[in-house]
C-alpha cells in the first residue's frame, strides 16, 4: 500500500523537502498544501524534474480544506513560525497523521494530544 505524505508550504525549505521524498525509492503518494502560485509551479517543476513519477503520485491544493480525507503517514509542516502553530491545530482537529516533522522536531502523533 502507498504511503500518504502531506507538506504544508513549499518555499525555500518545503521544496527541498519535496525534493528528498522525490529522491526515496518508496512509492509516495504527495499532497502539497501551497497558497502562493509561484511557489505551487517551482514545487511542480521541482518534483517533475526529478523524473519518478513513475514511482510517487504528486498532488497540490491551495489550502487545507482542499485536502481530501485520508490519513497522511508523515505530515511535513514547512510554513513560516506565525503560522506553524495555527496549522498544526487545524490539521490535528481534521486530519489523522501518524508523524509531523516540523522545524527540525520529529513526534508522534501521541505525543501531539497535549500540545498547547
Amino acid at each position: 500500500m502507498l504511503s500518504n505524505i502531506l507538506l504544508i508550504g513549499a518555499g525555500q525549505i518545503g521544496v527541498r523537502h519535496l525534493q528528498g521524498i522525490a529522491l526515496s525509492d518508496n512509492p509516495y503518494i504527495v499532497w502539497v498544501v501551497e497558497p502562493n502560485k509561484l511557489n505551487q509551479l517551482r514545487a511542480a517543476n521541482k518534483f517533475q524534474k526529478s523524473n519518478i513519477e513513475e514511482i510517487h503520485t504528486f498532488n497540490i491544493v491551495d489550502n487545507i480544506e482542499g485536502l481530501p480525507h485520508l490519513e497522511f503517514d508523515i505530515t511535513i509542516i514547512s510554513t513560516n513560525a506565525d503560522i506553524r502553530s495555527s496549522i498544526t491545530k487545524q490539521l490535528l482537529q481534521h486530519y489523522y497523521t501518524n508523524c509531523f516533522l516540523s522545524l527540525y522536531l520529529m513526534l508522534p502523533r501521541r505525543l501531539l494530544r497535549n500540545m498547547p
